[in-house]
């Protein structure tokens, strides 16, 4: 994806070589006569590489995204999700939805990562409750707090609470990253 990024002519700005820990690799991108920048992702914790697009008038910049690159768009991220069966499936698509879901809350993908927030599967819910630090709303506070009471799994239990604790904390958070 990276070099078919490159082939649209974005002026690479800056590139940040992750850690394999906590830092993701990333390359950022200046789009030539529009006030806005591209970051290519590759994310390590989700398995995936994808693109933030930051700026004003995006709607351009994103369709020449999906008339260059293989990508998806959010109607079929839904129907992925529907359609999700095996395990992997149904991480991989939740991984999607946390990647699109709109950074407002949203009743109707709320309750998609709250139906998987309570599979019988402990790695899908290890996998939701990671999905749900990437989109991060407060109102998950109170799910993630009644599946920390009930669950089973130590690890799970223990992002659960770490989350919550970060949740709780995030406007603290993101009023040190302006």
């Amino acid at each position: 994806m990276s070099a078919a990024l490159y082939d649209l002519n974005w002026q690479i700005i800056r590139v940040i070589q992750g850690d394999n820990k906590i830092t993701p690799n990333e390359v950022i991108y200046q789009v030539p006569e529009q006030k806005l920048r591209v970051h290519y992702i590759e994310d390590f914790k989700l398995g995936l590489n994808y693109l933030v697009i930051v700026g004003h008038d995006l709607e351009a910049t994103i369709e020449e995204i999906h008339s260059s690159l293989h990508t998806y768009r959010k109607n079929q991220i839904f129907s992925f999700m529907e359609s999700a069966k095996s395990r992997e499936d149904k991480i991989l698509s939740i991984y999607y939805l946390a990647l699109v879901a709109p950074n407002r809350y949203n009743l109707e993908i709320f309750r998609i990562f709250q139906d998987r927030l309570f599979d019988s599967d402990a790695e899908i819910r290890g996998a939701t409750v990671l999905a749900i630090a990437y989109v991060g709303w407060k109102q998950f506070i109170e799910l993630l707090n009644r599946l920390t009471d009930i669950e089973s799994d130590q690890s799970v239990k223990e992002d659960c609470e770490i989350l919550c604790e970060n949740l709780k904390n995030i406007d603290k958070i993101n009023s040190h990253n302006v």
